[in-house]
């Protein structure tokens, strides 16, 4: 758990540097970036599994996720406060992210998704990372593969799920793990629906999260997998990361394997979930004073975060509720 406190100055940075982009706010040594999403952009057919798509291809910690309370549907980022953190650097990553995030909601297929090298540094310069080192430094051992990639063990009772971390072109360092089993994927291949359903319960489990994302290839939801990326990640950014994609697995693998191959559940999850959506919608529509039009038809920055993503109980318990077989949901948290 990274408890630390950061001078106001720093935020203050921040909110400078991201003003129009983004609402920073302080949250547990955390500094939790986000951009709420008007109820146009919603309305518009952006399917989930789309999102999932979009957030492969965004810079730093930047992602799309779904949350509990309106807006459901909002763009976040999170940077650590640790000491060998330099957050002004993680700020302008999650930025760049966001932005290319905000210009694909626009259309704008084009637009740069790469993140900013930092100062002093470039992505040949990244590629240097001493990845062994920082695991073992973080307190998770890895297994070393061929091809300079790393297998960390992650920790979910009762099941075995591998993280692969590597370094990627752009100098980041990414550490992902798989949703689904290939043994799984390979039996049957989910309808529409259950394909829907799994990427919904995917997105809400990166929103009650902080800094993992939820990301899968175009049309290839098999594919699924939690991540996390990073330029030149600190000890302690490596240990969190391992920790929250075992919390990732803890709370959604097994539901999401449900979803895969019952068509009969991924209904009934997403009949639930569609149902709540109307719900939070029309308490945000009638939240609203009619005066926040800024211009930007997808965008809102004028309202502060709705919940904060260490979860509350309630809100990981609701998760996997409509998804858990035999009541089994909550258990693994």
């Amino acid at each position: 758990m990274i408890e630390r406190s950061v001078p106001s100055a720093a935020l203050a940075d921040a909110a400078r540097a991201l003003r129009g982009v983004a609402h920073a706010a302080l949250d547990g040594g955390w500094l939790v970036l986000e951009t709420p999403l008007a109820a146009e952009c919603r309305a518009e057919g952006r399917s989930e599994p789309a999102l999932l798509a979009w957030n492969g291809m965004l810079a730093g910690a930047a992602r799309f996720v779904l949350g509990a309370a309106p807006p459901v549907l909002r763009l976040a980022a999170d940077v650590a406060v640790e000491p060998d953190v330099d957050v002004a650097s993680r700020v302008a990553e999650a930025r760049g992210g966001l932005l290319a995030a905000m210009g694909l909601l626009r259309g704008e297929t084009a637009y740069a998704c790469e993140a900013p090298a930092p100062a002093g540094g470039d992505a040949a310069g990244d590629a240097v990372v001493d990845l062994p080192r920082l695991c073992r430094e973080s307190g998770w051992p890895a297994h070393e593969r061929t091809g300079g990639q790393l297998a960390i063990d992650l920790d979910v009772p009762g099941a075995v799920y591998q993280a692969v971390v590597e370094r990627r072109a752009d100098g980041t360092v990414a550490a992902a793990v798989p949703v689904l089993d290939a043994t799984l994927t390979a039996l049957a291949a989910p309808s529409l629906r259950g394909t829907r359903a799994l990427a919904v319960l995917l997105l809400r489990t990166c929103g009650a999260l902080r800094s993992v994302r939820a990301a899968a290839p175009p049309d290839d939801p098999a594919a699924a997998r939690f991540e996390v990326v990073q330029r030149r990640p600190s000890p302690a950014e490596v240990a969190h990361t391992f920790a929250v994609l075992s919390l990732a697995c803890r709370l959604a693998a097994a539901e999401a394997a449900a979803l895969w191959h019952d068509d009969a559940l991924a209904r009934a999850y997403l009949l639930a979930w569609d149902r709540a959506g109307a719900t939070t919608q029309k308490e945000d529509d009638d939240g609203r004073d009619g005066n926040d039009d800024d211009g930007a038809p997808c965008e809102r920055f004028d309202q502060p975060p709705h919940a904060a993503r260490a979860g509350s109980a309630g809100e990981l318990h609701d998760l996997g509720a409509a998804a858990a077989p035999h009541g089994e949901a909550g258990s693994r948290a």
